[in-house]
C-alpha cells in the first residue's frame, strides 16, 4: 500500500518519449532473458490532490482570453487491483456489474449497425463479464490429494492460495475537475472547464496474446469509463483554440510513441486499445460575444442588462430578442445623454480644481521616473492619469499638469483594443455580457479504439437539445454553471428522442526517416467522418448562428476533412434576434426548414455535394450507386410513374421486413412458451426430487433404527446364550 502526497505531473513530450524508449528496451531485455510468470501482488495506491498539467508551447500576448495551461486534478485518487468485499465501497464487484449493465443497455454493445463495422474491437470483453460472476479464478483444483495433513502442509505451494486474478485494475477519482490557468483577462485566476464529477475506470490488460489473435476482437488494453452524474463543461473561442493545439501535440506524441515501440519491439509493440463509456448526460456550454449589447460613442458599457432568467428554455429565450429590440434605441439614446452629462461634470470639476490650485501645490499630482543611477539629472514627469469611467474622484485629477508633461510614446503592441464590440478581456468580469449556447447530449455512448497507427472514434446519442441565451452576465452564468451538476436529478426525457451516430476513422501515414523530421500531424493523418442523424429538431437564434461561425474558426488553415452526412427528418427554426437594418421592417418572421432526406458529401478538396439518398435509407447511400444523382432526381420529377414505382417497391420491401420481424416474433414467442413449459416441468421434477429426498431420509432413519434394534436384540441373545 502506497500513500502519495500532492503530486504535480507536467506533460512533456520529450520526457514521455524517453520513458517509453527506456521501458521498451527494458521489456526487450527481459523477454530475451526468459519469460517469468507475472507476480501476484495486491496493489493499492492512494494519492491526495494529484494534478496533471498541459502547457502551451507558445505565448500569445495579444490574446488575453487565451489560457496558458490546463490543469486536470482530483481530490482523491484510488488505484487497486483487488475487489473490495463491501458492495457499497468503490472497486467492488457490484460497482463493476453496474457499469457493465449500463454499457450493455446501450445500442453499441451488441449492435452490428452503424457506427459499428466488421473487425471492430469488443467494448466489453468476456473476461470482465466472467470477473463479475467470479468465474475467472486463476488456480484450478489440485490434481493429487496427499494422504496425511502434515504432508499436505509441507507440500502446499504458496501460489495455490492465489485464487482471484490481479489483471483488472480499478481507478477512482472523486471528485475530478479541470481548470484553465494563465488567462491574463481574469488576472491569472482559474477559469472552470469541467465541473466536479466522480469518475471510475476499470482497466483490463489482456496477456493471453494467442486468444486475442485467434478471436481478433479483444484488445490488448480495455478501459471502461463510468460516470454516474451529469458532465458539464464550458468553452470560449480562445480555450477552443488551446484545446486544438493540445490535441495536435498529444496526437504527435502518440504517433512517435507507436513508431518507437514498433522499432524496438517489432510487431509486439503495435498494441491495441479500446476505451468505452456510457454517459447519462453531457452539457457543453459555448461562451460567445453578445451581439445584442450596445455602446455609446464614448466607449462606456450599457448599464442595462437583459433578463437572463430565460436561459433554461427555448420559449423564454425566444422572447428575449423582442424585448431587446424594443428597448435598444431608447436605452442607447439615454446612455449617450448620461455619458455627455458625466463628461461635462468631470470637465467642470477638473477646471475648477486647477483654477483654485496654485502652481506650487501641483507637485503632489506628478510622479518622478528616473533611471537606476541617483546622480542622473534626466527625468520625466508623468501625471497619474486614470480612466474617468472608473470609480476615481475627479477632484484628484489635474488637467493642467498634462500641458507641462512631455508626451511618452507608447507602442501599439501594449495598447488594448477598446473598439471591440464586447470586452471579453475586461478585468471586471461582472460587467461583461456574453451569449451562451448549451448543447445537451443525452444517453451518450462513446468508443475510441486504436491499433497501431490507426484509430476510430464512434459516438451514439439518443437525445439532443440546444438551449441558448442571447445575453447573460458573466458572473450569473458562472453561478448557474456551478449549480448545474449539484441540482441534476437525471436525464430529462420530455424532449422527443433522436438518433445521432458518428464514426471517424484516422490513419497516420509515416514517411521515410520519420525520427529525423518533424511530424506534420495535419498533413500526415488521413481522416474520414461519417454522420447519420434523424428525428432532430433545433431552434436557434441568428445571433447564435453568427457567433458559431466565428467560434469554430481556427487560427491555422485546416486541411479539408472528407465527410459524409446523412440527414433524415430534420427540423430547424431560425429566429432573427438582431435589430433590423431598415426602419420600415414590419417585424421578425421565423424561418422554418424541414429536410426529409439529404445526403451531403465533402471530398479531399473541400467541395460539398448535396444529393438525395436512395429510398433504402441512410445505410444504402454508402456505396457508389447508393445515392441518386441530380439527373435521376429530375427525371423522377418529370416521370411520376417511376417515382410511384420506386415508392411501391420501398413499401413492398418494408412490408416484407415487417413480415420477417413478425415471423421472428412468433418464433420467439413459441420458444418462450416451450421454455415456460420446460421450466414448469423442471419445477415439478424438483418438487418430485425433493419429495423423494425426504422419503429417502425417512427410510434411512428407519433403517438406522432397525439396525440399532437388531444389534440390541443380537446382544441380548448373546448374553442369554452365555448365561446358559
Amino acid at each position: 500500500m502506497v500513500h502519495v502526497n500532492p503530486v504535480q505531473v507536467i506533460v512533456d513530450p520529450i520526457t514521455v518519449l524517453w520513458l517509453n524508449a527506456f521501458a521498451c528496451n527494458l521489456t526487450k531485455s527481459l523477454s530475451t532473458a526468459g519469460s517469468a510468470p507475472a507476480p501476484y501482488i495486491d496493489l493499492r495506491l492512494e494519492a491526495i490532490m494529484p494534478r496533471l498539467v498541459l502547457e502551451t508551447t507558445h505565448d500569445y500576448p495579444l490574446q488575453r482570453d487565451r489560457p496558458s495551461t490546463l490543469q486536470l486534478q482530483t481530490t482523491r485518487l484510488l488505484v487497486c487491483n483487488y475487489r473490495s468485499p463491501d458492495p457499497t465501497a468503490p472497486g467492488s464487484l457490484a460497482g463493476l456489474t453496474k457499469c457493465l449493465e449500463r454499457l450493455q443497455a446501450g445500442e453499441m454493445a451488441f449492435g452490428s449497425d452503424f457506427p459499428a463495422r466488421d473487425g471492430d474491437l469488443q467494448m466489453v470483453p468476456d473476461r470482465l463479464v466472467q470477473h463479475t460472476l467470479g468465474k475467472d479464478h486463476v488456480q484450478p483444483a489440485p490434481a493429487d490429494v496427499v494422504a496425511s495433513v502434515p504432508d499436505f502442509r509441507r507440500d502446499l505451494p504458496g501460489r495455490l492460495l492465489w485464487e482471484e486474478p490481479r489483471d483488472v485494475v480499478f481507478i477512482h477519482m472523486d471528485p475530478f475537475w479541470g481548470d484553465f490557468f494563465g488567462t491574463s483577462a481574469v488576472r491569472h485566476r482559474p477559469v472552470p472547464f469541467i465541473d466536479a464529477i466522480p469518475v471510475s475506470m476499470w482497466v483490463y490488460q489482456n496477456r493471453n496474446k494467442v486468444a486475442s489473435v485467434s478471436d481478433g476482437r479483444v484488445s490488448d488494453l480495455t478501459m471502461v469509463l463510468h460516470v454516474p452524474s451529469l458532465i458539464s463543461l464550458q468553452l470560449n473561442h480562445f480555450q477552443y483554440l488551446f484545446l486544438l493545439r493540445q490535441l495536435e501535440r498529444l496526437s504527435e506524441m502518440s504517433a512517435l510513441l507507436t513508431l518507437d515501440a514498433e522499432r524496438l519491439l517489432g510487431a509486439a509493440g503495435a498494441g491495441s486499445q479500446c476505451v468505452s463509456a456510457a454517459l447519462p448526460q453531457l452539457d457543453i456550454s459555448l461562451l460567445m460575444p453578445c451581439l445584442l449589447s450596445s455602446k455609446d460613442s464614448s466607449g462606456g458599457d450599457l448599464s442595462v442588462f437583459p433578463d437572463s432568467s430565460s436561459v433554461t428554455s427555448f420559449q423564454e429565450a425566444g422572447l428575449l430578442p423582442t424585448r431587446v429590440d424594443s428597448l435598444s434605441e431608447p436605452l442607447a439614446e439615454l446612455g449617450a445623454g448620461l455619458s455627455q452629462v458625466k463628461r461635462g461634470l468631470n470637465s467642470f470639476l477638473s477646471s475648477l480644481d486647477s483654477a483654485l490650485k496654485s502652481p506650487d501645490d501641483q507637485s503632489d499630482t506628478m510622479s518622478v521616473m528616473s533611471d537606476m543611477s541617483s546622480d542622473s539629472d534626466s527625468y520625466v514627469l508623468l501625471n497619474l492619469e486614470l480612466d474617468k469611467s472608473e470609480s476615481v474622484d475627479p477632484l484628484f485629477v489635474v488637467e493642467g499638469a498634462l500641458k507641462r508633461v512631455p508626451s511618452v510614446e507608447i507602442a501599439s503592441e501594449v495598447t488594448e483594443d477598446t473598439h471591440s464590440e464586447v470586452s471579453l478581456s475586461s478585468a471586471m468580469r461582472k460587467r461583461d455580457v456574453i451569449s451562451a449556447l448549451t448543447l445537451r447530449l443525452g444517453r451518450v455512448e462513446l468508443v475510441h479504439q486504436g491499433a497501431g497507427l490507426s484509430s476510430s472514434l464512434k459516438l451514439n446519442m439518443r437525445h439532443f437539445a440546444a438551449e441558448q441565451c442571447a445575453a447573460i452576465g458573466w458572473d450569473e452564468f458562472q453561478a448557474k454553471f456551478q449549480l448545474r451538476t449539484k441540482g441534476w436529478q437525471g436525464l430529462d426525457v420530455s424532449s422527443p428522442p433522436c438518433s445521432v451516430r458518428l464514426r471517424m476513422d484516422s490513419t497516420f501515414v509515416p514517411v521515410a526517416n520519420q525520427r529525423q523530421h518533424r511530424i506534420n500531424i495535419r498533413e500526415q493523418v488521413s481522416s474520414e467522418l461519417e454522420v447519420r442523424a434523424s428525428e432532430l429538431e433545433l431552434a436557434l437564434l441568428m445571433s447564435t448562428v453568427t457567433n458559431l461561425t466565428d467560434f469554430i474558426e481556427d487560427e491555422i488553415l485546416p486541411v479539408p476533412l472528407p465527410m459524409e452526412l446523412y440527414l433524415e427528418h430534420i427540423k430547424l427554426r431560425l429566429t432573427e434576434d438582431r435589430p433590423p437594418n431598415n426602419i420600415t421592417s414590419p417585424g421578425v418572421v421565423p424561418l422554418d426548414l424541414r429536410l426529409p432526406a439529404v445526403h451531403v458529401t465533402r471530398d479531399g478538396a473541400g467541395v460539398f455535394t448535396v444529393q438525395q439518398p436512395t429510398p433504402g435509407g441512410a445505410g444504402a447511400g454508402t456505396g457508389p450507386s447508393g445515392s441518386r444523382s441530380l439527373v435521376d432526381v429530375a427525371s423522377s420529377f418529370n416521370n411520376p410513374a417511376s417515382g410511384s414505382e420506386g415508392e411501391l417497391g420501398r413499401l413492398r420491401r418494408r412490408c416484407q421486413l415487417l413480415e420477417d420481424q413478425l415471423e421472428q416474433r412468433r418464433g420467439s414467442e413459441q420458444r418462450l412458451s416451450q421454455l415456460t413449459a420446460l421450466e414448469a416441468r423442471c419445477r415439478e421434477a424438483e418438487d418430485e426430487v425433493l419429495g423423494l429426498r425426504e422419503e429417502k431420509e425417512v427410510l434411512m432413519k428407519t433403517l438406522s433404527y432397525l439396525k440399532q434394534e437388531f444389534l440390541r436384540l443380537d446382544t441380548a441373545h448373546s448374553r442369554r446364550t452365555d448365561a446358559k
